[in-house]
């Protein structure tokens, strides 16, 4: 009989194994090991933030697969969830590396609220695009000569509180509130670059460069600069700055970001993960 528990103190590193990402979440995770005749067979991964059971994750162990075993597992988590007064369960799944993730968690009542998508390019690839680009730029799109690129060390605590507010309300999708700057931190992206016109901010492109690959997880341009050619200013001149530094170019937007997506299909970028977000309605406990 399979039996569906906590894990021990002795099992933590199976926990991790199995269910890898868990470990990078912003809350604790919780774990639950799916066991049969004493052999981990499987594992599910979630946190409580208060208001819903978010984070939810299986692994299945693949000899054992299409046996019912991760349905087993969400039906502990409604179980734990109910147990707690909650009402919704969120999932994330990478629908592009892992083929199953979507059917099955649309089986079972989850529907799609989001899709992130993680593209890569071999840097001088990426470069001989952008500055092709470039060159099809017209006088009249220059910058004015106001435009000042700062990086995001060197910029003060109002413009610093200003691409906050603009992260909480294109990227996270959040009513802005002061406390966030500590909660995201995105001085942390330490190869960030930003455009201020007229000592306004005129567009940001978070990034950091680790072991030569260049990761751009945030490109923000206010709606009121997003005809002049703001986005692409910013990219050429980060590459620009980097070039020596970098090998990769690896960046990610969501579905709505359809200026991001044709940047992706015009230089070439491959497709390396697509994260997809899900959320359902607790289900009601079985008679």
């Amino acid at each position: 009989m399979i039996a569906i528990r906590e894990p021990r103190a002795s099992e933590a590193a199976a926990c991790r194994l199995l269910l890898p990402e868990a470990r990078l979440a912003p809350h604790a995770a919780q774990f639950r090991l799916a066991v049969d005749d004493g052999h981990i067979i499987g594992a599910s991964a979630f946190h409580d933030d208060g208001a819903t059971i978010g984070g939810v994750r299986f692994h299945v162990i693949p000899p054992h697969r299409r046996q019912g075993i991760a349905s087993l597992l969400l039906a502990n988590i409604d179980e734990t969830a109910r147990a707690l007064g909650r009402e919704k369960l969120t999932a994330h799944a990478d629908i592009h590396n892992e083929a199953d993730a979507e059917p099955f968690l649309e089986a079972r009542g989850f529907r799609r609220i989001s899709r992130l998508t993680v593209v890569d390019c071999e840097i001088g690839k990426l470069r001989a695009s952008w500055q092709a680009a470039r060159q099809k730029l017209r006088p009249e799109d220059a910058l004015p000569e106001s435009a000042r690129f700062v990086e995001i060390g060197g910029i003060d605590d109002a413009t610093m509180n200003e691409i906050v507010r603009l992260y909480a309300e294109h990227i996270a999708h959040v009513p802005y509130m002061p406390g966030q700057r500590r909660l995201w931190n995105l001085q942390r992206f330490r190869d960030s670059l930003v455009l201020t016109i007229d000592g306004k901010v005129a567009g940001v492109l978070l990034a950091q460069v680790t072991d030569g690959v260049l990761h751009a997880p945030a490109w923000i341009v206010p709606p009121e600069y997003r005809s002049r050619h703001i986005g692409l200013w910013l990219r050429v001149t980060l590459v620009d700055r980097l070039i020596d530094r970098v090998k990769r170019a690896r960046f990610e937007f969501l579905e709505s970001a359809t200026a991001s997506a044709k940047v992706k299909n015009e230089a070439g970028y491959e497709t390396v993960r697509v994260i997809a977000g899900f959320e359902r309605d607790i289900a009601e406990k079985p008679d």
